[in-house]
């Protein structure tokens, strides 16, 4: 029997997430604008893996039967990457008076870069951690005013739901007479049929008084690709001669 187990805790912070190139700071944004959480810092992350060849002394007709089993698997608990929050409104309203002065992605930006954000008046991971009924504190965020941009919101401000998961393997050996042998394995990944969310609705949406509008804001609902893939069972035959 054998198991192993690895966890990391980090923090990595910066300017850019992929390529610095496409980061200028000639839009009048202080350098904290852009300094935030990277996406794919995840903060925790512990990956448990164990291995176990069933004792099997058995003679006759049984040993075929009950000799030869092996059990493996592997658990996955780790946090979700951090991401940005965007915003729209009703009425189309330009904040700045410049490009992306909506809140939409700079043209030619990629990944996204928005220069107007809703405005940070809360918490944004306090509460919440339901993806349906709302993953985290949708109030912290309030529209912003003429010629504002969000300024004191980090470009990553929230965190995606995290990955709890379950992968797990039986083998069953037949050995043939010398090098040949027979092996059957039945394999699981998300054993327990668990729903993982991977996103959620980013995109806070104001009308002119204000009001928040986006009924799925901070939820899964009404996102494309919300899930990672359910349960999937792979079953399959080796022979080794």
């Amino acid at each position: 029997m054998q198991f192993g187990a690895a966890y990391a805790l980090q923090r990595a912070r910066g300017t850019a997430d992929e390529d610095p190139g496409n980061l200028s700071y000639a839009f009048s944004r202080p350098l904290d604008f852009f300094y935030s959480e990277l996406i794919q810092s995840n903060r925790s992350s512990l990956v448990i893996n164990y291995s176990w060849d069933l004792p099997g002394r058995h003679t006759g007709p049984v040993r075929l039967l009950l000799d030869g089993w092996q059990v493996s698997g592997e658990n996955d608990f780790v946090s979700g990457d951090w991401a940005n929050v965007a915003m729209t409104t009703s009425d189309g309203f330009d904040f700045t008076g410049g490009e992306a002065g909506t809140g939409a992605c700079l043209a030619g930006s990629e990944p996204c870069l928005h220069l107007v954000r809703p405005a940070l008046v809360g918490d944004p991971l306090a509460g919440g951690g339901d993806p349906l009924t709302g993953f985290f504190n949708t109030a912290a965020f309030a529209r912003p005013a003429r010629g504002q941009y969000g300024a004191t919101t980090p470009r990553n401000a929230v965190k995606k739901p995290g990955v709890v998961n379950t992968n797990f393997a039986i083998f069953k050996n037949v050995t043939l007479g010398g090098s040949r042998a027979l092996q059957f394995r039945a394999e699981m990944y998300n054993l327990f049929n668990q729903v993982e969310f991977q996103d959620i609705d980013r995109t806070a949406r104001f009308d002119a008084s204000g009001n928040q509008i986006n009924p799925n804001f901070g939820t899964a609902i009404g996102i494309s690709n919300p899930t990672r893939p359910p349960r999937v069972i792979q079953l399959s035959a080796r022979f080794n001669f």
